[in-house]
């Protein structure tokens, strides 16, 4: 009794195994990459106010870039922000040398700030700030980085995914009629690279404004849609 009771199980493992091969070399797989590009209008950007001055002594360098800033701040007020909204991101004061003759000499301190703000991508505001920024004594450097908010490029991932598994199964479709074989069940499926990571999107693009402009015309000012892609891959059984 105890040689029958092992050698049942025994038997059940062995033809299952037999049943499983039968199956595999029935069963092909076909794996497919699918992929989609389009390119979205960004709907949020930082909009940052470069400031820069040279000064003889450092202490009248921290004193007059803070002072600086101070003022690009109250232009921004203005302009509808609050004061915790301009963000410093960049500060530095560093001493400026000249070389002359084979000789290095210093010529006072280089001070520098960089002051930004987020908003909506808005062609209007964005205007209005660069003219702002013009019209004030402290005639920074103007410069933006549009992109997506976090809710939109949600809402991208999923349309280009969703269109990357469209292209896949069409793609898979094609190979499966010029082989006259069946498309069968998906078996897997990953997005994103061969590392199963998520293939970044290009959803950051930037642009400077020039902000001593005489006519302070902007009519032509744009700003384009940014490229954006996704893959997805997945295997099939074909018959």
């Amino acid at each position: 009794m105890k040689h029958l009771i092992f050698t049942i199980p025994l038997l059940l493992a062995m033809s299952t195994a037999i049943a499983q091969q039968n199956r595999d070399a029935s069963e092909s797989t076909l794996s497919v990459t699918g992929e989609a590009n389009d390119e979205f209008l960004p709907d949020r950007v930082k909009v940052f106010f470069t400031l820069s001055s040279k000064y003889k002594l450092y202490n009248e360098a921290l004193k007059g870039i803070n002072a600086k800033a101070d003022r690009m701040v109250e232009v921004l007020e203005k302009n509808g922000f609050k004061k915790e909204e301009v963000e410093t991101q960049h500060f530095s004061i560093q001493e400026n040398k000249k070389y002359e003759q084979g000789k290095t000499y210093s010529d006072g301190f280089r001070a520098t700030q960089q002051l930004f703000v987020e908003m909506d991508a808005n062609k209007d505001h964005i205007i209005q700030l660069i003219q702002a920024a013009a019209d004030s004594d402290s005639k920074p450097e103007v410069s933006f980085m549009f992109f997506f908010s976090p809710e939109k490029s949600k809402e991208i991932e999923k349309i280009l995914m969703q269109r990357s598994v469209e292209d896949a199964k069409k793609r898979a479709t094609w190979l499966c009629e010029a082989a006259q074989m069946n498309l069968g069940s998906i078996l897997k499926m990953s997005y994103g690279s061969a590392s199963n990571e998520p293939r970044p999107m290009e959803n950051r693009t930037y642009m400077k404004a020039q902000s001593e402009v005489g006519s302070h015309d902007y009519g032509g000012f744009n700003f384009n849609k940014i490229k954006c892609s996704e893959q997805v891959h997945i295997t099939w059984s074909i018959r």
